[in-house]
């Protein structure tokens, strides 16, 4: 079949285009985790120059302290052949080799002691550069267990405590989003696999965990509080508070958890709806005299 000239560079972009458009594309966390592998070995490459800074200045202290011992050995020569010379010129010419050995051993002193500062300088780098390749290793280690990004978002209530302990963990895989609004926050959540819900101490409802399930998105938490009444059993995975191992895998099976069931969850028992529907059923068990479900609830109710 003869193409004409004028079809050959569309017929060759179109295949080009389909080519393209059959790579295989790269995920995200695929892109992060490159990135983290790549910060982990230039910081591993800066540790190693460090070290050898530190080992460079070592046997610089070592040729120093040696240098001296040469010439302290020296000196006492010449003082010891003082005491026993006679000649003028011959104790003239010890003498002033004893003051040269005498002023260079103090000259090695002095450059003794800028060095021992020095290479407490360059350990102390090389502990922070080892400690960064530490961290690098663990961010590393985390990513290819979970390979997925986590997004934080929220107000930032206490400045020096996110600055000290949360930013230096952002990057990579760990992204923070801001203080959201709300719209903007139902759009995140609902676009996420899983929330992590990590309470430290007994919230006795849970309103993050409400907020994720009406966004059908599945919950990975510490069963804390009242917490794992609203979960239920097909909304979401709960560990026992504080164990990160028993988190990292409850992630992977939120994400198996049917989103479906997780919005009917949240529709069932979190709602204004469901939430009128209780508060009625216990007005009128009140009015009948009838035993409350719940027997925290006080039985005379003051008005």
């Amino acid at each position: 079949m003869h193409l004409s000239k004028d079809l050959q560079p569309v017929l060759l972009q179109l295949a080009q285009a389909d080519a393209a458009s059959s790579q295989p594309r790269v995920r995200a966390e695929e892109q992060e985790l490159q990135k983290l592998i790549d910060e982990r070995k230039r910081l591993t490459d800066a540790s190693a120059a460090a070290q050898l800074a530190v080992d460079d200045m070592e046997l610089e202290i070592l040729r120093i302290q040696e240098d001296e011992r040469k010439l302290k050995k020296r000196e006492l020569d010449d003082k010891r052949q003082l005491s026993a010379e006679t000649d003028p010129e011959r104790r003239k010419d010890l003498e002033h080799d004893r003051y040269a050995a005498k002023s260079r051993i103090a000259d090695l002193l002095s450059e003794l002691k800028e060095a021992h500062n020095e290479i407490a300088a360059l350990r102390n780098n090389r502990d922070v550069h080892a400690a960064r390749v530490d961290e690098a290793n663990r961010k590393v280690e985390a990513a290819q267990r979970a390979g997925r990004r986590l997004r934080l978002a929220g107000p930032i209530s206490d400045t020096r405590y996110f600055e000290q302990q949360i930013a230096p963990s952002l990057g990579g895989l760990v992204h923070y989003e801001g203080h959201l609004h709300q719209h903007d926050l139902a759009r995140l959540v609902g676009s996420c696999g899983a929330t992590l819900v990590t309470p430290v101490w007994d919230e006795p409802y849970g309103l993050v965990v409400a907020e994720s399930l009406a966004c059908g998105t599945p919950v990975a938490c510490f069963a804390r509080g009242g917490i794992p009444e609203i979960v239920g059993e097909h909304a979401g995975v709960l560990v026992p508070p504080g164990d990160i191992d028993a988190l990292a895998l409850a992630v992977d099976d939120a994400l198996t958890l049917d989103r479906g069931l997780v919005r009917r969850r949240a529709e069932d028992h979190c709602s204004d709806i469901a939430m009128i529907d209780r508060y009625l059923d216990i007005y009128a068990d009140l009015v009948a005299g009838r035993p409350l479900a719940d027997s925290s609830i006080p039985r005379e109710v003051g008005v």
